[in-house]
């Protein structure tokens, strides 16, 4: 009896790329998921901070007020106090969705640019296996998978 094993039939060329293809492709998948849920929480601690310094100034004017409002004053006194609180919150709360915005187009940038430069790394490896997995997939029809039309 021999010990040797039979050598296993060697696989087509695009059957090799397909398997390749198919092997590969969760781990790009993952590789992009990975990239971007990155960058999601970097947006989201960018955000945490803005709310974190809006709330801080809002609880510094909202103490003053208190303080004031401690002491007896007139009715012109506290309506003045009220629309000075009125303005803040006003002034406040359109700096502070403007910021929110502008967090949040740098995060869009930020997963974008992390999806683009995962592409370029991969990109010369996937062209080929895509291209042979297009060959693999029209062989069985009569095509190269290059035309996009079998032959005839």
């Amino acid at each position: 009896m021999s010990t040797k094993k039979a050598a296993a039939p060697k696989a087509p060329a695009d059957q090799n790329a397909l398997t390749v293809l198919a092997s590969d492709l969760p781990r790009q998948q993952l590789a992009i998921g990975t990239r971007s849920a990155c960058a999601l929480f970097r947006g989201f601690e960018s955000m945490r901070k803005i709310q974190q310094r809006t709330a801080h100034h809002a609880l510094a004017q909202y103490q003053a007020a208190a303080e004031r409002l401690r002491q007896p004053c007139n009715p012109v006194d506290v309506l003045m106090l009220q629309a000075e609180l009125l303005r803040f919150d006003m002034d406040e709360a359109a700096r502070y969705w403007q910021q929110l915005g502008q967090a949040a187009l740098e995060m869009q940038q930020m997963v974008l640019d992390s999806m683009a430069a995962t592409l370029r790394e991969e990109s010369e490896e996937a062209v080929g296996n895509l291209q042979a997995l297009a060959a693999a997939v029209h062989q069985p029809f009569g095509g190269d998978g290059r035309s996009g039309q079998a032959a005839h």
